[in-house]
């Protein structure tokens, strides 16, 4: 089974080795080409999405640094259902992921104080957005924002991240088992393992 994965840096792995990103787990049944792009938004997502789909299961996750960059939250889930629009006539499974939680961290470097508050907001938005259009739209969604904040193996939320934005190592793992769970259900469902 082939994964194509899709999205910004932290599906990239920046600031841990790249290949200590959440996407990489070991299975031997599994082939994954990680397309993460530090930077990437959901527009740059919608571009390139016709040529990523040689694949079992194509996994999304965007929309941190959209909201970073203040755009605006419509154009974020119209380009999110012009994604699935565009998968569907190759009938693979499509999981697109809600985004983690920034903290204030994040106003030391990535945005203003102004536009980290719009930020938070709109993130839960999007996860909100996202659970319910994956079951409109026939696509999955894995919440991150809700199963990372809902996960024991932490003291703190703002612990996790090295700027308020980013995953560490210990994020990474934990985002790790999210994701490596709900793949391995979806591949099930799907007859793909």
């Amino acid at each position: 089974m082939k994964i194509n994965v899709l999205g910004d840096s932290i599906v990239n792995g920046f600031g841990v080795i790249r290949e200590e990103a959440f996407v990489y787990f070991d299975d031997l049944r599994i082939e994954m080409e990680n397309f993460g792009e530090n930077g990437a938004t959901s527009l740059v997502t919608l571009t390139r999405i016709p040529r990523k789909l040689d694949c079992d299961i194509l996994f999304i996750y965007v929309g941190i640094n959209d909201f970073l960059s203040g755009y605006s939250f419509k154009s974020v889930c119209k380009n999110i259902l012009k994604i699935i629009d565009l998968t569907k006539a190759k009938d693979i499974p499509v999981v697109i992921a809600a985004p983690h939680d920034i903290t204030h961290d994040s106003t030391d470097g990535w945005c203003n104080e102004v536009n980290y508050v719009s930020a938070k907001r709109k993130l839960k938005e999007f996860s909100d957005f996202l659970k319910l259009a994956s079951k409109e739209n026939d696509f999955y969604c894995i919440d991150f924002y809700n199963e990372l904040k809902e996960s024991n193996e932490f003291e703190n939320y703002e612990d996790l991240f090295f700027d308020g934005v980013h995953p560490n190592n210990k994020a990474h793992g934990i985002m790790r088992q999210i994701y490596k769970k709900h793949i391995l259900e979806i591949a099930e469902e799907n007859e793909l393992l």
